[in-house]
């Protein structure tokens, strides 16, 4: 009896390893397609090219505080770098654009949310879940306003953290119609909207990590 549960228990132990072995090769898998997607997503605008990094560290900045473990945060993180991949459909002309968009031209812009579910969600994978899940919702607001009227915890907490990280990074960011905002003023904006564009469990993270978002704006 002894040797058979020996043989049983190294049985186990070999097909966990095996499984672990498969679950990291498709980890790897998708961390990689991400990383080449957004290197394209980079590569398409001078103005926002280092955005998606910079986001996706933000993101996993506000995941630890928020409670997430070193693994699940580096996933959402990874994630978070897709979140405007539904702008590679979105015209250029549109997206440099130097002044203020048209109702017409911010209605095209919208549909980017809707894009990059439509390109992320029939990946495999729990990162390209994420992925989707990101990508279709950093546009909602907490008190309900965003694009298409989620509200609440109704909006995956993923998306929470990269709403908030994203725009954190606009504001600190030069774009083609407007200056970049010292991080001092987008720090009171992001306050003056706890409750209402952010989760304020969210935006107590950021308050908690200021200097955190500050180093990585810098770097």
């Amino acid at each position: 009896v002894i040797i058979l549960c020996y043989i049983i228990s190294d049985r186990i132990e070999k097909l966990v390893n095996t499984l672990a072995s498969k679950n990291k090769e498709l980890y790897e898998d998708q961390e990689n397609l991400i990383l080449a997607v957004s290197q394209i997503i980079e590569n398409k605008s001078e103005n926002t090219g280092q955005h998606v990094k910079r986001v996706s560290e933000y993101t996993e900045v506000l995941c630890k505080c928020l409670g997430f473990n070193d693994e699940d945060s580096w996933k959402i993180s990874l994630a978070a770098m897709m979140h405007d991949v539904g702008k590679l459909m979105i015209p250029e002309s549109i997206l440099e654009k130097p002044g203020k968009l048209t109702a017409e031209e911010f209605e095209i812009v919208k549909k980017h949310t809707q894009y990059g579910k439509q390109m992320l969600e029939t990946s495999p994978g729990e990162l390209f879940k994420l992925s989707t899940d990101i990508a279709y919702n950093h546009h909602e607001k907490w008190d309900g306003t965003g694009y298409r009227g989620v509200k609440g915890e109704d909006t995956p907490v993923c998306a929470r953290c990269v709403a908030l990280a994203d725009v954190f990074d606009a504001l600190v960011s030069r774009r083609a119609y407007k200056e970049p905002w010292p991080p001092e003023k987008a720090y009171e904006e992001i306050v003056s909207q706890r409750g209402k564009q952010f989760d304020p469990t969210v935006v107590d993270a950021f308050v908690q990590n200021f200097d955190k978002f500050k180093d990585i704006m810098m770097r």
